[in-house]
């Protein structure tokens, strides 16, 4: 006879906790050769649940076969073996149901059982063989000592008296059950008198000592949380009950969907905040049955079956969850969607989801590998059909590669979402620091375009733009009077950083003014990186092939090409292949001129430097060593630091014993870096007495001569 033993009790009352105590003792361990733990939940689907007791006893997914192929690798597994199976959270109350599926399970050897948890007693009728286990709930002094551990600050109980009183009448409320001791407790942590008495008698005022009362105390708590995590709570409704949620994809999902709401004040990222939400939700015992890493970081987590049932209360009508293939809805509003069977490759997109063009999240949580690949069409009419999807699952679906429609759906409705996002984020006047990293409008907002940063954002003392691929123009930076720092990194589309140069009051006379004319008055550092398109400054400046000398090109554009970044002292150009010119930088000290035009010589971007004997460039990154040859001795004397970097044959002798006197007394640094090709000679570095460091990063070397000639010095 196959034993049936049900543990009956509302929720929250540690049913489930019991059943985990009898299934990892070390007798019951001993004793049975097979243990089995199988969530059963509202679905009493029995091919369903065989797929799960298959997946338990071999810790493997099951495929996608019929129940007679399911039925003869059950008893491959379970046949003639003593086993203990635990049917989690059972709510089916047709018996027919419950003898087919015990009928499965008389496969295996003499004193295998079955462990039933249950808040149904008719369930437990049904099912039993021996007398029912009906939990009681705690005792007053263990739910007391409970509360205490979880409500009051270590040595606080003696300290606080007068709420030991008020702590004992929030204990009765709770009916004497742990989840709701231990949430009401971890929400009153820390809190001030006047809370506790609130909650006392406001909160708990009207609710009953019955399981309604249990899920309404946890309602409370849930109210206590602010708008953010009541999303990241409610989205955990999506997945099955005993889902095991994996802690860095659950964080990226929420921030994925735009739960996670940056703090003004603090410098936290997206993923620092997200962690912060899940550690709340997990003090406030909305998660539980944690599980650490080998380095006792946090990987995973339940949710317990009656908060669950709470995220599905309070999720309301946006998130749908679907339990059966031939399931509907008639509502259009649904923005999250989950899948609660698994897709075969033979399934298509019902036609009542079609109508769903808000919908944001596709979510599959129990897909598993069937063995067949999913339709393409399928995902490229996914994809089409829903244009605001921020979560898309596709895993176990035997998709290779993504329909290059992906990209056109997000990097057009990614370009209007990004353009009216950041024209409604217009910051206060005293910004300091403006940072735009991977947007992808094609245009920025108004308030920084036409001359509008100067007026609404006048005290900008470092800008960054990131990775803005599309974006086709950039502000109006010159006249920013407090800018010390601008870089500019992968900003693929701008062809020139300013098309009005009439902001600067050039005039049309014949002869250029005498006065300086205002133009990145404060500016430090300038950083121009992978600026692909990047031409020039202005349009106007750009000088055509056929008009170089000076007396043929207007005076206006004369006018533009003696411009120049008057407190530049670091300028970093890297990888800006098609950049013609660029206003001079006569006071700068750190040059990196990487992979330029080959127009943009050093000498041209140190001109004012190099007629004045009072150079101060110091350190120079170049990857074109004919820059060197170029520039004044004067200027070469200041240099400490030479760093070539080149993909071409460089072949020091090229440089010239010239070039290495007039930098013997001052180079402490010289860095051949990312040469594939090198040909190092000796003559000439017998003069660099003064160098200290001599790095060399090259993959195919041919280095000619010993380093003898060096004086052991480097």
């Amino acid at each position: 006879m196959l034993h049936v033993i049900p543990i009956v009790g509302i929720g929250g009352q540690g049913k489930t906790t019991l059943a985990q105590l009898i299934y990892n003792d070390p007798q019951v361990e001993k004793y049975f050769e097979l243990r089995l733990w199988v969530c059963v939940s509202e679905v009493f689907d029995i091919k369903l649940i065989t797929e799960k007791i298959l997946k338990s006893a071999t810790n493997a997914e099951t495929p996608n076969v019929e129940m007679e192929q399911l039925q003869g690798q059950l008893r491959r597994e379970v046949a003639d073996k003593t086993y203990l199976l635990v049917l989690d959270d059972v709510w089916n109350e047709n018996r027919e149901e419950w003898l087919k599926l015990r009928a499965l399970l008389k496969i295996g050897r003499k004193g295998s059982k079955i462990l039933v948890t249950t808040r149904s007693r008719e369930v437990a009728k049904i099912m039993a063989t021996v007398s029912v286990c009906e939990l009681q709930g705690l005792s007053e002094e263990k739910s007391w000592n409970l509360f205490q551990k979880m409500a009051f600050e270590p040595g606080q109980t003696q300290q606080k008296l007068h709420l030991m009183e008020v702590g004992k009448e929030i204990v009765k409320k709770c009916a004497n059950v742990p989840l709701a001791i231990r949430t009401v407790g971890s929400l009153l942590y820390g809190k001030d008198d006047s809370k506790w008495l609130s909650f006392k008698n406001r909160s708990l005022a009207n609710l009953s000592d019955s399981e309604n009362g249990v899920i309404d105390i946890l309602k409370l708590s849930y109210q206590h949380l602010q708008s953010p995590l009541k999303n990241c709570f409610a989205y955990c409704s999506l997945f099955p009950k005993d889902y095991e949620f994996d802690k860095e994809i659950l964080i990226n999902l929420w921030m994925a969907e735009g739960f996670i709401v940056p703090k003004n004040h603090e410098g936290q990222s997206l993923e620092e905040l997200a962690e912060c939400y899940f550690l709340i939700l997990m003090q406030r015992c909305f998660f539980q049955d944690i599980k650490r890493d080998e380095w006792g970081n946090i990987s995973s987590c339940k949710m317990h079956d009656l908060m669950h049932d709470l995220a599905q209360q309070v999720a309301g009508i946006n998130c749908k969850v679907i339990a059966k293939f031939e399931e509907s809805s008639s509502n259009k509003g649904i923005h999250h969607l989950s899948f609660a069977y698994r897709l075969t490759s033979v399934w298509k997109t019902p036609s009542w989801m079609l109508n769903l063009k808000r919908l944001r999240t596709f979510l599959l949580p129990e897909q598993m590998r069937d063995g067949s690949p999913f339709s393409k069409m399928i995902c490229q009419e996914i994809l089409s059909t829903f244009g605001c999807l921020r979560v898309l699952d596709l895993h176990n679906l035997g998709v290779r590669n993504l329909p290059s429609s992906i990209g056109a759906s997000l990097d057009v409705s990614g370009s209007n979402h990004d353009e009216a996002l950041l024209e409604g984020l217009k910051p206060y006047s005293n910004l300091k620091q403006l940072e735009i990293h991977f947007y992808r409008g094609q245009k920025l907002p108004s308030w920084a375009m036409m001359g509008n940063l100067c007026i609404n954002l006048p005290n900008l003392v470092k800008i960054d733009l990131l990775r803005c691929n599309w974006c086709q123009q950039v502000p109006s930076f010159g006249q920013l009077p407090s800018l010390k720092s601008l870089s500019l990194i992968y900003l693929k589309s701008v062809e020139y950083m300013e098309m009005d140069c009439s902001v600067y009051d050039l005039p049309s006379l014949k002869e250029p003014p005498s006065t300086e004319i205002p133009f990145f008055p404060s500016l430090q550092e300038l950083t121009l990186e992978g600026m692909h398109n990047l031409k020039g400054w202005w349009k106007e400046a750009i000088v055509n092939n056929d008009t170089q000398d000076a007396a043929n090109i207007p005076m206006k554009q004369q006018r533009l090409l003696s411009m120049s970044f008057p407190n530049v002292s670091k300028l970093f150009i890297q990888g800006c292949l098609k950049l013609i010119s660029l206003p001079l930088c006569p006071n700068v000290e750190e040059l990196e001129l990487v992979h330029a035009f080959e127009t943009m010589s050093v000498s041209k971007m140190a001109a004012a430097s190099s007629s004045n004997s009072s150079s101060k460039l110091k350190s120079l990154t170049i990857s074109n060593v004919e820059d060197l040859k170029c520039l004044s001795r004067e200027c070469l004397h200041q240099l400490s630091s030479l760093d070539v970097r080149s993909g071409e044959l460089v072949n020091t002798e090229e440089i010239g014993k010239e070039v290495f006197k007039s930098i013997s007394s001052s180079l402490r640094s010289l860095t051949f870096s990312h040469c594939d090709r090198l040909r190092f000679f000796g003559q000439g570095l017998e003069h660099l007495t003064a160098i200290k460091s001599l790095e060399l990063t090259i993959v195919n070397s041919l280095i000619y001569r010993q380093m003898n000639s060096c004086h052991g010095k480097t």
